[in-house]
């Protein structure tokens, strides 16, 4: 019971930081279409990397 509350806890929590990693890509990838900026494309693959390396641990 504790093992299944505890996995329930961590898909959750991935599940969340997810869910504004994939708000925060939409919104850098908007404003790079909009104003046709390349960096905020490699702020995006920073940002995947380190928030994926922070998720996987």
């Amino acid at each position: 019971m504790l093992i299944s509350s505890l996995v329930v806890s961590i898909v959750r929590l991935l599940a969340v930081k997810f869910e504004a990693m994939l708000v925060v890509v939409a919104l850098v990838l908007a404003l790079t279409l909009l104003e046709n900026k390349p960096l905020a494309l490699d702020f995006i693959c920073v940002a995947l990397e380190s928030w994926t390396d922070e998720i996987f641990k």
